[in-house]
């Protein structure tokens, strides 16, 4: 486990780095046929895609030193994630069981105050936690109730969705946890102002109740909109699932801020994605593979492994390189130790060869 003053570190440096809100969700359904997309939008470009594996013992990093209890749990599911700043700290991803969990910006969130006697987890693990724990929206909803976030950096929420095409949003409004789904979740869309306030400006718009244009602006409130607009419309269509979901995640593009487009298959288990502005994209499967397996990463964008684009063994010299970069290019400097404390976090991880799986949450 990371130092606590080695994490705050960290935290301190970032704050004076903030970058511009943006990312769009949404979650598409035709029949039975149900598909995530994910722009994600960042002034940072590199990343790493991993496998990881199940019978993995984790335990989080924390921030606030006393303030509350590291959560520890053992990997149920294998997923595939999307990692920026280190291996274990994803920006997204989906597990074998079809379950989709997605970050975005927000800038209005507010966390509750942290109880000594409640779990916690930081702003990134939640993500992996929810991956490695749960099959169903409903089992991440009931997870993200019991822990509390810790926060390193990000001011953010979360969109989840599983393989029947439920989805949840879930925010820390005004020291209060807040979550949509259900009837609550009528349009499963998510950019960059709290859903409610997103709901809210759909609806003034044509197609939603109001008379006002659809917006073509990079705003938030507006990629809500055509999102929302997208989603609709893939319900009544009939061609190639991927070109459509691709197609949305253009309209919502914000020039070259945009780096990722992302599009999960819960079904099929398979997830496409491409840099922004690329005429193709790579299909990888989402594997379930014991911790005895190798992990397995590919390059994203191109920065860190030489050659084609394809999976090839973890090491702790790509997770170290991707740090290195990734922190340098949000204009900050960090101490080497620093650094080398988060690349070396997997290595503590312990396999538990076949341990008896954690209660559900």
């Amino acid at each position: 486990m990371l130092r606590l003053s080695v994490v705050a570190t960290v935290a301190a440096v970032l704050l004076a780095a903030r970058p511009a809100p943006a990312c769009t969700t949404l979650c598409m359904s035709r029949g039975k046929e149900v598909i995530v997309a994910k722009s994600y939008d960042f002034n940072v470009g590199n990343g790493l895609v991993l496998r990881n594996r199940r019978g993995v013992a984790k335990e989080a990093m924390l921030v606030s030193q006393g303030k509350a209890k590291p959560s520890r749990w053992v990997s149920r599911y294998g997923s595939l994630t999307f990692n920026q700043y280190g291996r274990e700290l994803p920006l997204g991803g989906m597990n074998e069981r079809g379950l989709v969990v997605e970050i975005m910006w927000l800038t209005a969130t507010r966390h509750p105050p942290l109880a000594a006697d409640k779990e916690a987890v930081n702003e990134l693990q939640l993500i992996q936690y929810l991956l490695d724990s749960c099959a169903t929206t409903r089992e991440a909803v009931a997870a993200a109730k019991r822990l509390q976030i810790d926060k390193v950096h990000a001011p953010v929420h979360y969109m989840v969705c599983d393989r029947a095409g439920q989805c949840a949003t879930i925010e820390d409004i005004g020291g209060k946890r807040v979550i949509h789904s259900g009837k609550t979740l009528p349009v499963r869309v998510l950019t960059n102002n709290p859903y409610a306030a997103s709901l809210r400006y759909l609806r003034r718009h044509k197609g939603f109740g109001g008379k006002e244009a659809i917006p073509h602006t990079p705003a938030s409130l507006a990629r809500f909109a055509r999102a929302a607009t997208h989603a609709r419309a893939f319900t009544r269509s009939k061609g190639d699932r991927r070109i459509a979901a691709f197609s949305a995640l253009e309209d919502v593009r914000q020039g070259d801020f945009t780096k990722w487009q992302i599009v999960y298959e819960p079904l099929r288990g398979e997830v496409s994605f491409r840099k922004a502005g690329e005429d193709g994209f790579t299909t990888a499967k989402v594997e379930a593979k014991d911790c005895n397996a190798p992990v397995e990463v590919m390059d994203l964008f191109g920065t860190l492994i030489k050659g084609k684009r394809a999976f090839v063994p973890y090491t702790f010299e790509l997770n170290r390189t991707l740090i290195q970069k990734s922190f340098k290019e949000l204009g900050a400097r960090f101490p080497p130790p620093v650094l080398e404390m988060l690349a070396r976090y997997p290595e503590a991880l312990k396999c538990t060869h076949g341990a008896k799986e954690p209660k559900k949450p």
